[in-house]
């Protein structure tokens, strides 16, 4: 089921997501003894990403498949619902976005946290 947030908070997840690939492309490029193949990659990807957060290009907002919880069993053909990384991120991180909006630093570091995760583990697609 879809979540509405509040524009200032799906605008504070995508600034967070922005600044974790940054973080994420400088901890590569600063790495001693130049880039792997891998992580040319990564950051080839990350700038990808940061480019459709801004709106800049041709591409449209990066998402991910997310598998509706249906409660029945698993099918071979499960339904998937597609979210935005910015909604993804305020539906994960909600309370603590809310925090922030009300000037609360200190929970700025659990939704880094989990926007860093985000970029890391989960399969962003590019529309």
């Amino acid at each position: 089921m879809r979540e509405l947030h509040a524009p200032a908070e799906l605008d504070l997840a995508t600034e967070r997501l922005i600044e974790a690939v940054r973080r994420r492309a400088a901890a590569h490029l600063e790495t001693p003894g130049g880039l792997t193949p891998s992580q040319c990659r990564d950051v080839e990807r990350l700038m990808r990403v940061a480019r459709a957060l801004l709106g800049a290009g041709e591409s449209n907002r990066p998402y991910v498949d997310l598998p509706l919880e249906t409660g029945a069993e698993p099918t071979l053909l499960q339904e998937v619902e597609s979210v935005e990384i910015p909604e993804l991120l305020a539906r994960r991180t909600s309370a603590e976005l809310q925090r922030v909006l009300r000037g609360h630093r200190d929970a700025q570091e659990a939704v880094d946290a989990e926007a860093e995760k985000i970029l890391e583990r989960e399969a962003i697609l590019m529309g």
